[in-house]
């Protein structure tokens, strides 16, 4: 993420950002490089945004269970607002394991579709946030519907979306009638 990024969305009155701390060459990295270099990423956009703004961290799904875990252990002093795609969504438990050590909230879903999907991470993963995608996890009745597991279990929705101005008022109907919604990306 590029300092200006970071800037431009404190000058446009934005209250929180999701960034990948993750280098670009990170798998040609030893476990204590890519470490080290995420972990100062995530205090570089901390210090720039200050303690009155939320942070989300994006993984993209590229770190084993015991690395997402040591990442949240580092991080955890910095208050990232949310963790996302840890590790891989291929088994529900692991993640449900990653879950109860990392001790941050945990967002998951982007590549989820189905509603039974978004039950079993609800009944045993146990993550803060959902982040389902409109385009890709039953439309407008499809996250109203996950919105709805969402607050059945104390679980905040917070829908992926990149696809543009479209998607962007689907996801912002829908926020309006769920109790559970909290915030929404920006494309």
């Amino acid at each position: 993420m590029r300092y200006w990024t970071q800037k431009k969305a404190l000058a446009q009155g934005f209250s929180a950002l999701k960034f990948t701390p993750m280098p670009k060459n990170w798998a040609e990295l030893t476990y204590t490089k890519m470490m080290g270099l995420a972990v100062d990423m995530v205090s570089a956009v901390r210090e720039t945004v200050g303690w009155d703004f939320d942070v989300g961290i994006e993984i993209h799904r590229n770190m084993q269970p015991h690395e997402a875990i040591a990442f949240c252990e580092e991080v955890a002093k910095l208050r990232p607002y949310f963790i996302e795609d840890p590790i891989v969504p291929d088994s529900v438990v692991a993640m449900g394991e990653v879950a109860a050590k990392m001790r941050l909230p945990l967002a998951i879903g982007e590549q989820k579709h189905r509603l039974w999907e978004f039950r079993e991470y609800a009944q045993l993963a146990k993550p803060a946030f959902f982040k389902p995608d409109i385009a890709v996890a039953g439309g407008i009745t499809g996250v109203k519907k996950i919105a709805t597991i969402a607050e059945a279990h104390h679980i905040k929705i917070c829908p992926h979306n990149f696809q543009g101005p479209i998607a962007t008022a689907a996801c912002i109907a829908i926020g309006t009638a769920s109790p559970s919604w909290d915030v929404k990306g920006n494309p």
